[in-house]
């Protein structure tokens, strides 16, 4: 987790506290707010992105043909169906998680739910985080 968070927490920071770098980006109130917006979205996304990156591992070291194909960058928005096939094993994994921590100890759930969560919900977030309508929406409010 520090690793995910101290360079958010010490870039703030300096952004906080170094006069006039707060301005820049849109005033103190702003900056907080977006960096924790980023913060929870990096949190939920970080299951499914260790998870595609861990099949793209595997994949090479058994000798299957791993395509990292390029990022669409068009200014489309990304179908549910299309999102549904892409994260069906990354939902069916969170539900799993869940379903055999539940049957070997209830209280295991709680520490699996921030891993769970962002597995389950991986559809909508992609879905949502694909929006070009959504990042306009956040840069007119200066986020």
């Amino acid at each position: 987790m520090g690793m995910l968070f101290a360079p958010k927490i010490l870039g703030l920071m300096l952004a906080l506290f170094k006069r006039g770098e707060a301005a820049k980006m849109g005033g103190r109130v702003k900056l907080v707010l977006s960096v924790l917006v980023e913060s929870v979205l990096a949190s939920l996304l970080a299951p499914v992105m260790m998870l595609f990156q861990s099949h793209f591992v595997f994949g090479t070291l058994l000798g299957y043909r791993v395509n990292w194909s390029s990022q669409q960058r068009e200014d489309a928005d990304l179908p549910w169906s299309e999102a549904a096939r892409r994260h069906a094993v990354h939902m069916a994994v969170g539900v799993g998680m869940l379903a055999v921590a539940a049957l070997v100890s209830p209280a295991l759930v709680a520490w699996l739910l921030p891993v769970a969560v962002g597995l389950l919900l991986a559809v909508p977030l992609t879905v949502l985080t694909a929006r070009s309508s959504l990042g306009m929406w956040a840069a007119r409010r200066g986020l």
